[in-house]
């Protein structure tokens, strides 16, 4: 028994290791575009349209309760997409509003990096985290806490295989009546077809 169970927590170990070497890889390309190519040539501009394309966000944060609502950005770079949220959502907050707290998490330490640098917002904090591994969110962020979660041009950067372990994490993440909005490429559309398949995530 001694030996089997020692065999099974090998296997367990052997697993995790694989795991990060996994994340490890895919993360590679990631913080090699935002270190050396993005945070020095602002590759993303500001997206100013999110408010407009998902006012519900908007609304979530700010309707009344006892407790801090919650905005939680997959995948967010440096913070193209959810600084124009959280400027939107502030400047429609008035004195009835709740407490809001804003989370931002991306698998590049640079982009996060970066995000920091320049957040001017004491309600917002960011963290390193592989969202496409198993649990990767549960080391910052507690099950049932969050109201919306965004993810913007994040499951084209994951493997096909992968989206549901995505999914599975921000679940479990979600309050009773929280929410996951997203944007993403269409199948087929022009930024599908004008990359080659070597540059595709899965062909």
């Amino acid at each position: 028994r001694a030996v089997g169970e020692a065999f099974e927590a090998s296997l367990v170990v052997a697993a995790e290791e694989e795991h990060v070497e996994e994340s490890d890889a895919e993360a590679e390309p990631w913080e090699h575009f935002h270190g050396k190519l993005h945070v020095a040539s602002q590759f993303f501009q500001p997206k100013r349209y999110l408010p407009t394309a998902f006012p519900s966000i908007i609304e979530t944060l700010l309707t009344p309760c006892d407790m801090t609502r919650t905005l939680l950005e997959i995948g967010s770079g440096a913070g193209a997409a959810v600084f124009p949220m959280i400027t939107a959502i502030e400047e429609q907050a008035t004195d009835d509003s709740p407490p809001r707290h804003y989370l931002s998490c991306d698998i590049s330490p640079s982009a996060i990096e970066h995000l920091k640098s320049i957040n001017t917002f004491d309600c917002h904090d960011a963290f390193v985290c592989d969202v496409s591994i198993e649990g990767g969110l549960d080391d910052d962020v507690a099950d049932d806490s969050v109201d919306a979660i965004l993810m913007v041009f994040v499951l084209s950067a994951v493997a096909p295989d992968r989206f549901a372990t995505v999914i599975r994490n921000c679940a479990k993440k979600l309050r009773v009546g929280g929410s996951i909005y997203f944007r993403d490429y269409g199948l087929y559309d022009m930024s599908m077809l004008r990359f080659k398949k070597s540059n595709h995530v899965n062909n």
